[in-house]
């Protein structure tokens, strides 16, 4: 098999060593300003903090299911949009942003960490979006499973309301997280359908 380099796949071998080049600098300068071990930063942290695999197991999957429903919306978006169906790609290029706002907040516990004291903050920038999401695309949405995507919304207003409302300890904290994990999991159907069903419609 020939092998063809082009100004193409050259840009793309640069900008992804950058990009990854960029993280690693970025991760040393968090562990000098925030006096981390520099191999905390690297490392698995079932390693770093000599804890079973399975800490933490349901979170995990969660964050790769957002991932994986990122990265699905985003190659079905720009793919329809190639294809000049314009109202869908921007539909499932702003899941796609969307999706990866969540993963961010989820992964690195922003509201419930980073930012704690501006929780309320973040689900009113929440709300705002759905509303604008609303706005723009429940037309198209219509069109769809939307039943999927609204069990997807409840599952996770049920897990915002225990959040909330009950203290995150014991069985609340599970009954939160068990929640939150149906909603993902059923946010990522409903995409994954969507977008399979949008790319192979005449």
């Amino acid at each position: 098999m020939k092998l063809l380099i082009t100004k193409s796949n050259l840009l793309a071998v640069l900008f992804t060593i950058l990009a990854a080049s960029f993280l690693l600098a970025f991760s040393y300068y968090f562990s000098v300003k925030f006096q981390i071990p520099l191999e905390a930063m690297t490392a698995d942290p079932m390693s770093t903090f000599d804890a079973h695999p399975f800490i933490g197991l349901i979170s995990n999957l969660g964050v790769l299911l957002w991932c994986t429903t990122a990265s699905i919306c985003f190659f079905a978006g720009f793919y329809l949009r190639q294809k000049k169906h314009n109202k869908e790609g921007l539909f499932l290029i702003s899941n796609g942003v969307i999706t990866s706002a969540l993963l961010l907040d989820d992964f690195f516990m922003m509201h419930e960490y980073l930012f704690y004291t501006l929780q309320l903050v973040f689900y009113g920038v929440y709300l705002i979006g759905f509303i604008w999401y609303c706005y723009h695309f429940i037309r198209l949405i219509f069109l769809t499973e939307f039943i999927i995507l609204g069990l997807a919304f409840a599952f996770l207003g049920a897990s915002v309301f225990i959040d909330v409302v009950f203290p995150n300890v014991g069985f609340e904290y599970f009954i939160e997280d068990g929640f939150k994990f149906l909603g993902i999991c059923t946010w990522m159907l409903y995409f994954v359908r969507t977008s399979y069903k949008m790319i192979i419609a005449p």
